[in-house]
């Protein structure tokens, strides 16, 4: 006879590859939870970089109060040299456009920064929730096929030896058929699929991802 009975499994042990593709996806789906939710993942970093953001509009407000009120901002700088009645003097002393410059030099690098910091909040944002559309999908995956592999029983046969043909491998799965086999009755009603290939390559790859022997 060249068909051999292999013997009687459930599914995850017959599909080695399904079964070995969800023992790897289950650590891989962890780190992922990390990296959104650990204290340096994803989620972490947006908040650090949106604490930066607001305390670059804090100071953005505060350098529009500056310009706003340049007299009340050189008072603050020259109290402890001159005496408040000066505050006019020493305002048109120093000059007015310089300070004012310089004000807006400090206003237009906290407002860039402003920028690009919102744009990373937006990217780490982007990055979160394509992570999510990854993982969901991944979890129903895993969820689904570790509960359709752990179901049998499944009985396994083989054929494959160098002499085997198309004609005495179905000579052998009608004899084994006709007497029944690992509990399975002639008169059962069964289900299956039967899978043959003529190239040796072929069988060797079934041979990695089913189990054959």
């Amino acid at each position: 006879m060249t068909v051999a009975v292999v013997g009687s499994y459930n599914l995850n042990e017959i599909n080695l590859a399904a079964a070995e593709l969800t023992t790897l996806m289950i650590p891989v789906l962890s780190q992922l939870d990390l990296a959104l939710t650990g204290s340096f993942g994803l989620g972490a970093l947006e908040a650090d970089i949106a604490g930066e953001l607001d305390a670059s509009a804090s100071a953005e407000l505060s350098f529009g109060f500056q310009i706003a009120n340049p007299i009340e901002a050189l008072k603050q700088a020259l109290e402890a040299a001159i005496e408040i009645q000066a505050d006019i003097a020493a305002t048109l002393a120093l000059g007015l456009p310089a300070i004012s410059t310089e004000v807006s030099v400090e206003l237009s690098a906290s407002a860039s920064a402003s920028v690009a910091l919102a744009a990373k909040v937006g990217g780490i944002q982007a990055l979160i929730s394509a992570a999510l559309a990854a993982k969901i999908p991944c979890v129903n995956f895993v969820r689904d096929t570790l509960l359709n592999l752990n179901v049998g029983p499944v009985v396994l046969l083989s054929f494959g030896t160098p002499f085997d043909t198309l004609s005495s491998a179905g000579a052998g799965i009608h004899s084994l058929c006709q007497a029944g086999f690992l509990g399975i009755d002639p008169s059962d009603q069964v289900y299956g699929v039967v899978l043959l290939t003529p190239a040796p390559l072929a069988w060797a790859s079934m041979q990695v991802i089913l189990k054959t022997s």
